[in-house]
């Protein structure tokens, strides 16, 4: 389960996080969304949670390469066995196409990404 689970948070960390080097904020949104690693892929998954996620799916997005997939994969280990999320108490984010879509006071704002 902890394989499938690292490959669905690569995938959003390739997709959202794709020109974003801190991916420990984004994966604490994952993480924390989904309750637990062994829950991550049900999360990322949700309807309209994760917009690359959903054009991915819905073929509005190119598929990463498995090569950019391995990469994130290996970004995902090291931050779900050093536990880096969990400096981070995040549950939404977006980027600054949006406006604050969740009604939550803002936590963080890091390059064009919003954290709440």
């Amino acid at each position: 389960m902890l394989e499938l689970s690292v490959t669905c948070l690569a995938y959003v960390l390739a997709g959202e996080g794709a020109n974003y080097p801190q991916k420990e904020r984004i994966a604490s949104v994952v993480i924390r969304s989904a309750g637990s690693i062994d829950k991550i892929c049900d999360e990322v998954y949700k309807p309209h949670r994760y917009e690359f996620i959903y054009k991915m799916v819905h073929n509005q997005a190119a598929i990463p390469t498995r090569a950019q997939v391995l990469k994130n994969e290996l970004i995902a280990i090291k931050i779900i066995n050093s536990k880096s999320y969990l400096k981070y108490n995040y549950k939404h984010f977006h980027d600054d196409r949006i406006e604050n879509p969740f009604r939550l006071p803002l936590k963080e704002k890091v390059n064009n990404l919003y954290f709440y």
